[in-house]
């Protein structure tokens, strides 16, 4: 590729936006594993064992308590106002708000009744406490991040709630945590981290939410709400669950760890997640900006228009997925010793993880078409069947093979995911969002999708 070719790849609209949102979320993904492992440096391994069980129940809980609403704005919000339909717009807004709030309390209530009558955090009441306010505050965050991809407003959005929260937890920890480690309370530890990463998020959300209810009054400040509860509560609970399972299944895998073997094995399980999660943030990063392109091909059912999109994407995400896996094989041992040195041993179990992750990054946005082609129950079922598959074969897989049968389950559950999806979309769209669509003939193959992120694609596909 020749040096005019390459200033006018990068000078794509398509690429930059993609080279920038990738700048965000590497930034959001080093600072997200730094937090993770200043938190290890800074307590025992069994007080991190600890941690990353209480810290996935709670992020499962706040996943479920955002109520879908942040994909429920981004497929509303934008469909009421093609159609011209302020009221509906507005009401959107309005819904999501008040869903989200009100769950989220539920949410975070029921959480705190169970906490204290079975003590799931070692009778810590600040970890109760903190815990809970973290639910609310991860539900809100959910949703806010929602209202500003609709308000254009993505970068800004993921670059607070992803990368400035981390980084301010990470400056708590490191000043807090050793004044309460040298009196040596466990309970207090994790207490105090969970409230930390509490207060820390509470001043972006409020952020967040002053922003929407900014753009809601300049907007729509003569219009009158339409609101179908009943329609979008139907609605949000159908994507409460396609979200919960796409989103939580990480959380759920260390949960279910160290219930079968122990929080020490669960925090191992736990940072070779957080290692391997540099892999899915080039999928997350590219979804984020085609996302727009294929919901605009599905609704003109273009179908090559819609391929070149998918290969665009494999293409975008492939390439950095691809050697960030190579990375995290290669240097499994020294990752694993940067949480703690004893997590050395557990190397295998990140490189068997990191497959797991690339299968999954070159299955292509599934998720995402499956939803916007109006299949969201069809995922619940299949995405929710290959994990609850996999979950029930994780007794048995780590009686045989110890800690890393959970990695060997993981895999599983991507691989029945991934297959039934990409056949599924086939059979519906004649489109395969996976890196075989580079295989397409009618879209001009590898040299159709690179001519496409080079800017060159015919107009009729673009």
């Amino acid at each position: 590729m020749n040096a005019a070719r390459i200033k006018k790849l990068l000078g794509s609209k398509d690429v930059s936006n993609t080279l920038l949102a990738f700048a965000v979320r590497i930034g959001a993904g080093i600072a997200n594993y730094l937090l993770f492992t200043v938190i290890a440096r800074q307590t025992s391994i069994e007080v991190f064992g600890e941690f990353s069980i209480v810290f996935s129940v709670a992020m499962t809980l706040g996943i479920l308590a955002s109520f879908g609403q942040q994909i429920f704005l981004v497929k509303e919000v934008p469909k009421s106002a093609e159609l011209g339909d302020r009221s509906r717009e507005k009401g959107a807004y309005l819904f999501s708000l008040a869903s989200t709030f009100i769950v989220s309390i539920v949410c975070a209530t029921g959480y705190a009744v169970y906490s204290l009558m079975s003590k799931p955090t070692g009778g810590s009441y600040t970890a109760t406490i903190a815990s809970a306010a973290f639910i609310v505050l991860y539900a809100i965050s959910m949703m806010t991040v929602g209202g500003l991809r609709v308000m254009q407003g993505v970068l800004y959005a993921i670059m607070t709630r992803d990368l400035i929260w981390r980084v301010l937890s990470i400056v708590g920890v490191l000043i807090v945590i050793p004044l309460l480690g040298r009196r040596g309370d466990a309970k207090a530890e994790v207490g105090a981290i969970m409230l930390l990463l509490a207060l820390t998020l509470a001043p972006i959300i409020v952020d967040h939410l002053v922003r929407i209810l900014r753009h809601v009054r300049a907007e729509f400040k003569a219009v009158a709400a339409t609101i179908p509860w009943r329609e979008w509560g139907q609605t949000s609970l159908g994507l409460t669950l396609v979200l919960a399972i796409s989103s939580s299944d990480l959380y759920l895998y260390t949960i279910f760890v160290g219930h079968l073997v122990g929080s020490t094995e669960a925090g191992a399980f736990f940072a070779s997640l957080k290692s391997v999660e540099l892999l899915n943030m080039f999928l997350m990063s590219v979804t984020l900006v085609v996302a727009p392109e294929i919901s605009r091909a599905v609704a003109r059912n273009d179908r090559d228009g819609l391929q070149l999109v998918c290969n665009r994407a494999i293409i975008l995400q492939g390439i950095p997925c691809l050697l960030a896996t190579v990375l995290v094989i290669a240097a499994a041992a020294g990752f694993m010793w940067i949480f703690d040195p004893s997590f050395v041993r557990y190397a295998n179990l990140l490189r068997l993880l990191a497959v797991g992750m690339l299968l999954n990054a070159l299955s292509g946005a599934t998720v995402l078409m499956l939803q916007l082609i109006g299949k969201h129950w069809l995922q619940v079922f299949l995405q929710g069947g290959s994990l609850l598959i996999a979950l029930l074969l994780l007794p048995t897989m780590v009686q045989f093979l110890g800690i890393y049968g959970t990695a060997i389950s993981f895999i599983l559950s991507k691989l029945l995911w991934n297959v039934a999806a990409v056949v599924t979309i086939r059979r519906s769209r004649g489109v395969d969002p996976s890196i075989f669509g580079l295989l397409d003939r009618q879209t001009g193959g590898l040299k159709g999708a690179l001519a496409a992120v080079a800017g060159k694609a015919n107009t009729q596909h673009g």
